[in-house]
């Protein structure tokens, strides 16, 4: 009011962010995983590799070091990578390629794109700390064997997967299945019994209501409901 600076102020020195597991402890900022190993192509760039990254959470970046965008993780990028305890992957990565993330057996959480559209061969094969799935909204199908071996304690699996292939979910354990709409789970097709997570899975949720009952009005498709024991 009186126009006056009673208190001058002062500027203090910017603290350094403090990373523990990937995250600043002060200000919670993600700290982008360095020293991974990249291939450029034409336009974009893949992760292809640990590197020398040491992370336990990986957290991909939007560019790589080259500066072309980040769009793919190659083959085998993460196999056997035992260390790793959770994965950060940006939006704009639109393919995650065959055994990805095969053996992870430390991987407690995966962070999906938005943009990711096709989940292949042996993905998550393996990954027996996993504990929880959402599958991204543009997915359409569920690759052989791509969570065998594991034990999710939730998955969640939007309306776009219509294909669930051979062995997707075979010796995996599923305590909470997540699904959207009956009608996108009549027009899915299973190859086998061990390709249908509900054959896996201890509960299935309809919008996050307990499904005991079902009313069909069309043709499902085989195996629909195989081994639920809750209906």
């Amino acid at each position: 009011v009186c126009n006056e600076i009673i208190v001058k102020q002062s500027e203090l020195p910017k603290e350094p962010h403090n990373y523990i597991d990937g995250y600043c402890d002060f200000c919670k900022a993600k700290k982008v995983s360095e020293g991974l190993k990249y291939e450029n192509y034409d336009g974009y760039a893949a992760v292809v590799g640990i590197g020398t990254c040491t992370d336990t959470v990986i957290i991909i970046p939007d560019v790589a070091p080259s500066g072309l965008p980040v769009k793919e993780i190659g083959t085998q990028a993460f196999y056997n990578c035992t260390n790793i305890k959770e994965v950060i992957i940006p939006d704009a990565v639109g393919a995650i390629l065959m055994e990805a993330f095969m053996n992870c057996t430390s991987l407690e959480k995966i962070t999906l794109p938005a943009e990711y559209w096709d989940m292949q061969l042996r993905t998550f094969k393996n990954c027996t700390s996993l504990k929880e799935v959402v599958i991204p909204g543009n997915v359409f199908r569920v690759g052989a064997e791509c969570f065998a071996n594991c034990n999710l304690e939730s998955l969640t699996i939007p309306t776009s997967v219509t294909t669930y292939s051979k062995d997707a979910f075979k010796d995996c354990t599923i305590t909470n299945l997540h699904i959207s709409s009956l009608e996108a789970w009549f027009d899915s097709k299973f190859n086998n019994a061990n390709s249908s997570p509900l054959y896996r899975a201890e509960n299935l949720y309809l919008n996050n209501a307990l499904v005991t009952a079902i009313e069909i009005n069309k043709n499902i498709p085989w195996g629909a409901f195989m081994g639920y024991e809750k209906l």
